[in-house]
């Protein structure tokens, strides 16, 4: 990879978080939220002040830094390989999260309507998901894969991809939390760390952009889940993930052993 090139890649991780998280912070956005001629419904729970920020934050980054600053391309061969896996796990995960819903506002009972969840789950989707898939796997991954030779190897380039998503985690928890400790920040790194690297050998693996968006966006979203219904939702959650991750890995090593005997 170019000089120019890391340093376009490192430009446009700050965009997202801190320049990003700052101007939202910082500047007029809330004037702008608040100017916003929706009901009040809609404003608390689809277009919530959280999702608008998070939409500008992904905007400015791929819009601007990703697509036209760095000209980046996303493509069929390095993200959107769809296969049938690619729509029972849109189904499946889909499925999950509104089940859960239903479970938790009819059966388990909560002070928030349906929609609510509803408008989470789309929160989760559009501006945390898709925004957070494109950007650390689907770009900053992607690029980094280019630094891959003999020495540095496929590993390092996941190990420090992942690290760059745990990282960018830190701002907005020490924002919104006054009460924190050293365990509780080592998890706050440790989680996204350890996703990092699972999403990105998926990545790799797959070429499947789209499932990761959806899996992310679902694992965000069952944690909302409380009492029993969210223990067994995670717990069913995790063992789709780890079926699918073997599945992916299975697939993965048979296409390189038939492309070796070829």
């Amino acid at each position: 990879m170019q000089k120019k090139a890391l340093l376009g890649l490192i430009i446009a991780w700050l965009s997202y978080i801190p320049l990003g998280f700052w101007i939202v912070e910082t500047h007029t956005f809330g004037a702008i939220y608040d100017g916003l001629n929706l009901s009040q419904s809609i404003l608390r729970y689809y277009i919530t002040e959280n999702a608008f920020d998070l939409a500008f934050m992904g905007i400015l980054t791929i819009g601007l830094f990703i697509l036209v600053i760095h000209r980046f391309k996303y493509t069929k061969e390095t993200h959107f390989r769809i296969t049938n896996l690619t729509k029972i796990v849109v189904l499946s995960t889909v499925l999950m999260a509104i089940l859960g819903m239903v479970i938790q506002v009819f059966i388990v009972g909560t002070t928030h309507p349906f929609h609510a969840y509803l408008g989470e789950y789309i929160k989760q989707l559009l501006w945390v998901g898709m925004v957070e898939e494109l950007i650390f796997r689907g770009y900053i991954f992607i690029e980094l894969l280019k630094l891959k030779t003999d020495k540095f190897k496929l590993i390092y380039v996941v190990l420090l991809s992942a690290w760059m998503f745990s990282i960018i985690h830190l701002p907005a928890y020490f924002l919104y939390n006054s009460n924190y400790d050293f365990f509780s920040i080592f998890w706050r790194l440790l989680f996204p760390f350890m996703i990092g690297i699972l999403y990105a050998y998926l990545l790799y693996m797959n070429k499947d952009i789209i499932s990761l968006i959806f899996i992310h966006a679902t694992s965000n979203m069952i944690s909302n889940y409380t009492g029993t219904i969210g223990l067994v939702w995670v717990i069913l959650f995790w063992i789709g993930l780890i079926g699918y991750t073997y599945y992916s890995y299975v697939v993965y090593k048979r296409s390189k052993i038939q492309m070796k005997v070829e």
